[in-house]
């Protein structure tokens, strides 16, 4: 009995102890919670489970995910910065990243806490100032390739394109794949040219390989307004019309590219590594892709999508944390699931997932250094691009000549950059 009572009693007494606060109790760890955004769902599940990885290091930061719409990204995100609101980090592409370094948009990093070293100058440059100063870390990104339906290759008889194509062995093969009927209407197209919109496979990618520069290094200027430009603007416009190997620029708008390669009525086009990863769902051992064929120099371009930081964040210690953990292995990994990891290490655990394929074509151009980024200049990156891609449907369709077309577009852009 004195024994159970004993025992009532401590336990009664320690009880009063803890209501009363004079037992120490465990202190709760204050937590960070970070606003991160982003603008593609399809990623949902990679982003998540990189902010998981990244919580189980750092349990004292907590990351809330948020995807915005394309269409309200970029009118959002500026407007989340300049008015202090909870915006920590947040995607960005090259030429949205350059333009928000520019106007001092960004939260500078500790750039020897991050291995930057890690990755390739494509894809860690565009998000280093022009001091040297690193403002972002590349997770993925995006280039070009030439893809292509084997059966139709097969069928008639072409063999299938090699990494050291050039653009006349690309050209020679399209007129081959080209099927028309008695009345001369296309059966099946040899090659697919967005030429009237597609700024960066046609425009920026062609004048790279034809040996101009696009813009100037210090990017303040056009770069483009040459010769060797027009050259290079011609021979689409030649494989279009002349050749007729491709959907001219009104069959375009109405014609579908998905639909057309996955039903046989195209046999190559120029597309990036997330349309590789469709169509291979589509078609498997049907479709395969080489590195894009050499004008007068071999180029790729190579657009990569980073996390950056608003300078107004409220907790930059624990973004610049985040930013470590980016250029490290596991997220990475995490990364190759859904597309080409930044980290030139973690390539080959995406290209796992494409047994039999080239997946060399979409992995040598980032450490070879025929990868290039896409291009940008320093001021109203998007309101050049809209403006190229409207010269471009001009000189194109037709409208205007080529050479009047290069020498408006440079005219324009060097004006945005006064």
């Amino acid at each position: 009995m004195k024994r159970r009572f004993g025992r009532t009693l401590v336990c009664t007494l320690l009880a009063s102890l803890l209501l009363a606060g004079a037992v120490p109790q465990a202190q709760a760890t204050d937590v960070t919670t970070l606003k991160l955004y982003f603008w593609d769902e399809t990623f949902t599940d990679v982003t998540q489970q990189t902010i998981a990885a990244f919580e189980a290091q750092n349990p004292d930061i907590k990351i809330e995910a948020t995807c915005l719409p394309w269409a309200q990204y970029w009118v959002k995100i500026p407007a989340l910065i300049s008015s202090g609101s909870d915006l920590d980090l947040f995607w960005a592409n090259v030429l949205n990243g350059v333009e928000f370094i520019n106007k001092d948009l960004l939260l500078p990093l500790d750039g020897t806490r991050i291995n930057a070293a890690g990755f390739t100058q494509p894809t860690i440059g565009p998000f280093t100032g022009t001091q040297g100063t690193l403002y972002g870390v590349p997770i993925f990104y995006d280039c070009s390739g030439l893809m292509y339906n084997k059966a139709l290759f097969d069928k008639a008889g072409v063999p299938y394109p090699t990494d050291d194509w050039t653009w006349e062995d690309m050209r020679e093969a399209a007129k081959k794949l080209t099927v028309r009927d008695e009345n001369g209407e296309a059966q099946q197209w040899g090659i697919y040219l967005d030429s009237a919109s597609d700024t960066w496979n046609i425009f920026y990618t062609f004048v790279y390989e034809s040996g101009s520069d696009i813009f100037a290094a210090d990017g303040k200027s056009a770069a483009f307004n040459n010769e060797k430009a027009a050259q290079a603007m011609r021979f689409v416009y030649d494989m279009v019309y002349a050749d007729r190997s491709s959907p001219d620029t009104q069959e375009v708008q109405e014609l579908g590219v998905t639909e057309l390669f996955t039903s046989g009525k195209v046999a190559m086009i120029f597309h990036t590594t997330p349309f590789f990863t469709t169509m291979y769902e589509a078609m498997r051992d049907q479709v395969d892709a080489v590195q894009r064929p050499a004008g007068a120099r071999e180029g790729t371009p190579l657009s990569a999508i980073g996390y950056v930081a608003s300078k107004n964040t409220k907790h930059p210690e624990a973004v610049q944390k985040f930013m470590d953990f980016l250029a490290t292995d596991a997220p990475n990994d995490i990364m190759a699931q859904k597309n080409t990891p930044a980290l030139p290490s973690a390539t080959e655990k995406w290209a796992a997932a494409f047994p039999g394929s080239n997946t060399a074509a979409w992995i040598a151009p980032l450490s070879s250094g025929t990868g290039f980024p896409c291009p940008y200049v320093y001021q109203a990156n998007s309101e050049v691009w809209s403006l190229v891609a409207t010269e471009l449907n001009y000189m194109m369709s037709g409208q205007k000549p080529i050479e009047q077309g290069l020498a408006d577009l440079a005219a324009q852009v060097n004006a945005l950059q006064q």
